[in-house]
């Protein structure tokens, strides 16, 4: 048995496909052509992978994670870590147009001021915003948009968020090859 609690991981991604909140998230993803995910300590990591999933799987859609520690420490240091992403990604946009922006949060608490914060920023710079949360902001303004997965892990927030992404990736046509597929791509015999 288990010591692990998997939190019902399964009925609450399925939970999240059914809201109004999905079906905008997946509307403004579908339209972004230049996407900034973002997300602290263990959801950095799934930005990251969610970022090289996405640029690899989806034609016409770059998404970028902020992955460059010395950018990072050096504007922590210069102006505070709460303005570490806005600046990132203002720097990152420059002169592109608005509409294909989006900005994704991904914050376990629904909290994290650095979150919340950009995707405000984002918000009133005319950028789609979205922010996917373990658990429901009281910070973030209520016209932003939120999928929240209602967990009770950090774990579980960090894996369902992947798992969101990996929906929106085929939402827009992408589609991740089976292990069958990628062995025979390579040229290995397999026995499915």
């Amino acid at each position: 048995m288990s010591k692990l609690d998997l939190d019902n991981m399964e009925q609450k991604f399925h939970d999240c496909l059914e809201t109004e909140d999905w079906a905008r998230f997946v509307e403004m993803f579908k339209a972004a052509t230049e996407i900034y995910i973002i997300g602290n300590g263990g959801q950095a990591s799934t930005a990251q992978h969610a970022a090289s999933d996405t640029t690899r799987l989806v034609d016409n859609k770059i998404i970028r994670s902020f992955d460059n520690m010395s950018y990072l420490t050096s504007v922590a240091n210069d102006y505070g870590y709460e303005t570490v992403f806005q600046r990132w990604i203002e720097k990152e946009i420059g002169n592109t147009s608005r509409d294909k922006v989006m900005v994704i949060g991904l914050s376990c608490s629904g909290n994290s001021p650095n979150i919340v914060d950009v995707l405000e920023w984002a918000d009133h710079q005319g950028i789609k915003s979205a922010l996917i949360s373990g658990t429901k902001s009281v910070k973030l303004s209520p016209h932003i948009n939120e999928v929240c997965m209602y967990t009770k892990y950090f774990h579980s927030s960090e894996l369902i968020s992947m798992l969101l992404i990996y929906e929106a990736i085929g939402e827009c046509g992408g589609r991740c090859p089976t292990l069958v597929e990628e062995n025979i791509r390579k040229g290995f015999d397999t026995d499915e």
